[in-house]
């Protein structure tokens, strides 16, 4: 089982009562609430979206496994990678469960949904239960995803570069351009790895 995965939260807590507000409608199923929310991704363009997003998470919190399916079936990228992230972190996965996990992340990494780039780099570089290991490959994914703007790629590029690991030849320089990035982001762990660069 890939720690990682286990590891990872696809929707941060955050995002969810953000997108809840201060009534949390968890009680009332996804299905129940308006039909315009849970839309196609035809209908409503970009995949990644804020109608979207709602619909996943208000399934997610009403822990409404019909209105779940339904919005994988819709091709939800959040139910989809929602999903493959619980297949991942089963023991011993199904073949077919492992290539549908892998085309809903190719599809959502094709439209350039850069947490997962990070999701498949972290996968690649070490024994993940998606992918086999290609430490090469995940570290340039995990630069391809820091580039697009993932906070945790950053992190992750900078603390590889600080020690010149998983891909990464070392290099201060790198190391402080990718760790200043993730504080800048909000991810206060990269003040430590600064100040470790700085000593």
């Amino acid at each position: 089982m890939s720690t990682q995965f286990q590891n990872l939260l696809l929707v941060p807590v955050s995002a969810v009562l953000i997108a809840c507000g201060d009534e949390a409608e968890t009680q009332t199923a996804a299905s129940e609430r308006d039909p315009r929310i849970a839309t196609s991704v035809a209908e409503v363009g970009s995949p990644f979206n804020p109608a979207a997003e709602k619909a996943f998470i208000d399934a997610l919190l009403a822990k409404d496994d019909p209105a779940m399916e339904a919005l994988i079936t819709q091709g939800n990228y959040y139910a989809r990678l929602h999903w493959a992230t619980q297949v991942a972190t089963r023991d011993n996965p199904s073949a077919d469960d492992v290539a549908l996990a892998r085309s809903y992340m190719e599809d959502a990494i094709e439209a350039g949904n850069a947490n997962t780039m990070f999701i498949k780099s972290q996968d690649l570089m070490a024994d993940g239960e998606l992918y086999a290991k290609d430490v090469e490959a995940g570290h340039a994914l995990g630069l391809k995803a820091a580039e697009a703007g993932d906070s945790s790629a950053m992190l992750q590029a900078g603390i590889r570069y600080q020690y010149g690991v998983l891909g990464a030849e070392q290099s201060d320089e790198d190391a402080r351009k990718w760790l200043s990035r993730a504080l800048e982001n909000g991810e206060r762990a990269a003040q430590r790895s600064l100040d470790e660069l700085n000593r």
